[in-house]
Parts: C-alpha cells; structure tokens; sequence
C-alpha cells in the first residue's frame, strides 16, 4: 500500500512471533512470522538515509524488503501514524494511485482496496488489491510503540468488493499476495526509528527478476513519501 505495497507496478531487535492475539485474525501468521523475524536479512543499498534489506520469504516464494531510517524528535510520530492510517488520503500523497477506499472499518481494524497506475516507463497493467489492516498501539511490548499491520484479504472473502474492482478496472491485475507492517519505535532522545517491512506476489505475468528490481526500488521512496506528508 501505499501502506499495503511496495510501488512495483508498486517494519532493532525484534523477537518472532510477533503476532499478538488481537491481529491474529487480520494477518497471515505463517507470513508474517517468517517477515518479522531479524535473521537473513541482507543489506541492499542505502538511499537518502533508508537503509534497504532483502530476504527470500520462502512461505510465499517471494523477496521481502525491509526499510529502516530515524527521524528526529521534531517530527510527530502520532503525525506520521495518522498519516499511515488515513487509507483515503493515500492518493493525494502516492500519485500513482487512482483509487484508495475504505470499505470496512470496525475498531482498528480496516479493510479496504487500492488501485496502482502502471509507470509509464514500463509495460505492465495497472494492478489492485484488496487487504485487511490493524492498527496495534505499544506492539511487541514496547511502551509507545506504534504498528500497522497488514495482509491480502482471504479468497473466501470479499468476493463482491473484487467483482465491483474487476468491473471498474477490466485491464488490471489483481495483486494475489502482499503482506507487510510498518513500525515506529520511540528511543530515548525522543528520535523514531521507522521500520517498514513488506513482501508481494504482483500478479500476472512480470518476470520475477523485474519485480524484484522495482521493489526494491520503492522501498525508500515509500518511507520518506509517508514522512514528508507527517511534516518531515
């Protein structure tokens, strides 16, 4: 997503599982286990500050990425989790999105779809996808810790809001799989450490080894676009 995939066609010491009893529901546990786990995680590249890792994500037969940067006390971290949450806003931040809707909100749990232009530099179909997100204050523990979390919303459900997708949207590709969470963890000097994590299956017929690229790439950008909205 914005929040939900990384732009393909277009998150410190973590102990797993990290799955709490109240998302159990709302998230694959086998995926995101083998995400949120800090061992095999091997440094990409660094781009304006984001340090960008990869690891095979063997439970979905994709590359997962991880992101991670700190921004400083006088950026809100309230600011930017609002920012992460605000599921329609999204395409007024990520312009490669036509649409972003809500169309299930019940606590901190959100179900809603998103659908991404393709980059016109490249000759992919426009993609979609339809996920659940939860929203877990002081995650893992950890006092002030905020997440989002999120994944694809289960084949058995939600057969009407893809039918209506499908028919607004003829040409594009359903995205089958993406998974992913993002973090934002207080320190001590009042600073936040972001740690944005995300594996997808994008669907159709792109080569893995062009998916893999574009992910990648995208990792940084979605980071820093989400700050520079929350005022950093």
């Amino acid at each position: 997503m914005l929040v939900g995939l990384v732009t393909l066609v277009a998150p410190l010491a973590i102990v797993a599982p990290l799955i709490q009893p109240a998302e159990a529901a709302t998230v694959d546990r086998t995926i995101h286990a083998e995400l949120n786990k800090e061992s095999g995680w091997r440094l990409s590249h660094t781009e304006s500050g984001v340090e960008v890792y990869q690891k095979p994500i063997s439970a979905l037969g994709q590359t997962g990425w991880k992101g991670i940067t700190t921004i400083p006390a006088g950026v809100s971290r309230d600011r930017l989790f609002a920012v992460l949450g605000d599921t329609e806003a999204h395409p007024r931040i990520n312009t490669s999105l036509s649409e972003s809707v809500v169309v299930h909100r019940q606590g901190s749990v959100t179900t809603f779809f998103q659908v991404l232009k393709a980059p016109s530099y490249a000759p992919f179909a426009d993609r979609w996808w339809v996920s659940r997100a939860v929203e877990v204050h002081d995650a893992d523990g950890i006092q002030g810790q905020l997440s989002r979390q999120w994944s694809s919303l289960p084949r058995t459900e939600g057969k009407d809001i893809r039918a209506t997708i499908r028919a607004r949207y003829p040409d594009a590709v359903e995205v089958p799989q993406s998974h992913g969470r993002w973090d934002l963890i207080p320190l001590p000097d009042g600073s936040t450490r972001i740690v944005y994590r995300i594996v997808t299956d994008p669907g159709g017929a792109i080569p893995r080894g062009i998916a893999t690229r574009f992910a990648g790439r995208s990792v940084a950008n979605n980071i820093l676009t989400m700050i520079s909205a929350a005022g950093g």
